[in-house]
This record gives C-alpha cells, structure tokens and sequence, in this order.
C-alpha cells in the first residue's frame, strides 16, 4: 500500500525549515547599510542594553511568564525605523540562541519567524505612514465638540 504523503505538514516543514531561515538572511543583507552608518550606533548600543535587559527581566502573570522583547522591537519600528526593530529581533535571537542550545535548523527558524515579524510590522509602518489616513482625532468622542461639523 502507498503511504498517504500529509501536503499541509509538508508545506508547513519547507516553509519553517527553508523559507524562513532564507528570508531571514535577505532581510539581514537589506538592513546591514542602516547599521553600518556612525551615526545609528548609539541607537544600536541602547536597543542592545534594551534588549538585554527586557529579554532578562520577565513579568509574571497569572498563567504565564512574559518579557518585554516584542514590545523593545515595536517601540524599535515605531520610534527610529525597520532596522532598529531587526536589530533588537537579532539580538533577541542570538540571546535565545545561546540560553537554550537549540540545534541549528530550530535556531534559524526561529530568527527567520522573528526577524521576518519585525520586518512585516516595519512594512505595514512604513505603508500607513504614506497613505493619508482621515484625521479621526476631530470627531473624536473625547473632542468636546464632537458634534459640531
């Protein structure tokens, strides 16, 4: 009898095995000018200090154990560009990288999942920064003339 071959596992394995550690690279070759200029390297030293201090520092919840690392990579993205929340991504990376000793394969999906995250997040940034978006502060239920056109 022939084994029946799962297509949707298969796409899932290609996509975290390759595709991820690939996008991961380019995205990582994209970014590297923006760190290279001298004048980025004292954002790249506190998104550093940042990063390791939020990756080290969890806060309990209830159910669950939490660190601050997305939140360094959004504020990152939000605050100076895509390449300060990659950097802060990468770091974020070799961190777990080097605490739990996971094989390489696992390693490179992960940075490829987290790199290739802060690298759609700046996209979508960067995208809602060039449309025009209506101002919606003025008709705002906060705004005490909320109902004057």
């Amino acid at each position: 009898m022939l084994r029946k071959i799962d297509y949707n596992g298969l796409g899932k394995r290609i996509l975290v095995t390759f595709l991820y550690p690939i996008m991961a690279g380019y995205i990582l070759l994209t970014v590297l000018p923006s760190w290279e200029i001298r004048e980025h390297w004292d954002i790249l030293l506190f998104y550093s200090v940042l990063t390791l201090v939020c990756a080290f520092a969890p806060v309990s919840t209830l159910k669950a154990t939490l660190t601050l690392s997305g939140a360094v990579i959004f504020s990152g993205i939000l605050m100076y560009g895509t390449w300060a929340g990659i950097w802060s991504a990468f770091l974020e990376t070799l961190i777990i990288s080097f605490l739990f000793k996971s094989p390489l394969p696992r390693i490179l999906a992960n940075a490829g999942q987290l790199i290739l995250t802060a690298w759609i997040t700046g996209l979508a940034k960067n995208l809602l920064d060039t449309i025009s978006l209506p101002n919606i502060t003025r008709r705002s239920f906060f705004n005490p003339y909320f109902l004057v056109f």
